[in-house]
Formats: structure tokens, C-alpha cells, sequence
């Protein structure tokens, strides 16, 4: 390793696990659009930062809602938003109603093609409230917390070269609610998980559950 260099890593399972638990949550109080009880993710590549926001969203809302499937497709690609358009027509065409993007500016086609569908869907990394009518909340990594600890560390003489982990625990991680009127008793279920994942008392899995199952 070099001895100006620190790798910023995130714990996107976290946020992955918010936006699930959301979703389950809504299909279990009848306030999804059409309660179907099938919520799907559109990846880019599988990597690690992608499949850990899918896992922690397919483990979570497993954990509500145990009976919901949750369908899971990748266009291999971060850049072309009618790839992952395609795919979220498709996972929409099988019934899901909630659209997770994880996939870049590729992942803008499926939260177009949720808008146009009248499905809900979910932004990724930022918060996505702009992109389209459809995006309910977003799954956040709050690179710009890691990058001023970072700065911070080295204006107070105490950086350390090498791996850093950002989560729940320093806030850099985390969801937004956006355009939707979240009933309060989901915003508290989903609200004490994210307290449970801090303590220790929840712990989300980097690696998607039953990959093979829906």
C-alpha cells in the first residue's frame, strides 16, 4: 500500500436493506401500487459495491415479508440507460412493482420504464428524487462523509493509510425518502432496522441470499 493512499469502502448492504425493508413493508400494509408481492433490482455488473446493495435489499425485505419474490437482473453494463430499461420492462412485465437501480447511468432506463409503468421505484447512491416521478426513496452512499473524514484526518495529523469502512455507524450510509408520503409506521419499522443495523443487533449480508430463488 502507499503511504498517501486511502481506500474508502461502504457497507451498501445497509442502505440496500433500508429501501427493501420499504418496500416489503408498503406491499404488506396493502399500499404498494398493486400489492403483487414482487419487487425486483436492476444491476449493472455483478461487482461487490452492486450485489451488496442487492443483498441487504433482498435479505431485508425477505426478513418483512417473507412470502415477496424479488427478482434480480443485470445488463452489464453502467452506461446505457435502454439496457436496464429493457431488463426493469421485463421484471415489471412479472409483476414487479418496485424497481431498485443499481446500476449507474444505465439504471435511469429502469426508473423510466417504472415511471411509465406506474410502478415505484428506487434511486441508488444519491438521492435520485429528479430522475424520475416514480423514485420513492433512494439507497445513499455518502461518499462526500468519507471523503471529509479523509481531508479531516489529514488536517488533524491523523491519517492512516490503507483500507477505511464507512456504514450506519459514521452516517455514511443511509436512505431518503422522496417522492412519497410515507406512512409514519413504516418510516418507525424502517427507521428502528437502520437503529438495529448500527448496534450490531441487525447485520445485513454483503452476498445476495438464494441467488438462485426469487
Amino acid at each position: 500500500k502507499l503511504a498517501n493512499c486511502q481506500d474508502l469502502f461502504f457497507k451498501e448492504q445497509e442502505s440496500g436493506a433500508l429501501v427493501g425493508a420499504m418496500a416489503a413493508l408498503l406491499e404488506k400494509a396493502g399500499k404498494a401500487p398493486k400489492n403483487t408481492h414482487v419487487i425486483s433490482a436492476v444491476g449493472g455488473i455483478s461487482i461487490p459495491p452492486v450485489n451488496h446493495y442487492i443483498a441487504g435489499y433482498k435479505w431485508a425485505a425477505k426478513m418483512f415479508d417473507p412470502s415477496i419474490k424479488v427478482l434480480v437482473g443485470y445488463s452489464n453494463d453502467f452506461n446505457d440507460p435502454a439496457k436496464c430499461k429493457s431488463i426493469a420492462n421485463s421484471q415489471i412485465g412479472q409483476k414487479a412493482e418496485f424497481v431498485f437501480q443499481v446500476a449507474g447511468g444505465c439504471g435511469l432506463g429502469a426508473l423510466q420504464a417504472a415511471g411509465q409503468a406506474k410502478v415505484y421505484s428506487f434511486g441508488v447512491d444519491a438521492d435520485q428524487k429528479d430522475a424520475d416521478k416514480s423514485v420513492i426513496a433512494s439507497a445513499l452512499k455518502k461518499v462526500d462523509v468519507a471523503v471529509y473524514d479523509a481531508i479531516k484526518a489529514v488536517v488533524d495529523n491523523q491519517f492512516k493509510a490503507g483500507e477505511s469502512r464507512f456504514s450506519l455507524q459514521n452516517d455514511a450510509t443511509g436512505y431518503q425518502v422522496d417522492n412519497l408520503d410515507l406512512p409514519a409506521d413504516i418510516k418507525t419499522q424502517v427507521d428502528k432496522l437502520a437503529a438495529d443495523i448500527k448496534s450490531g443487533a441487525q447485520v445485513p449480508p454483503a452476498d445476495i441470499p438464494n441467488p438462485s430463488q426469487p
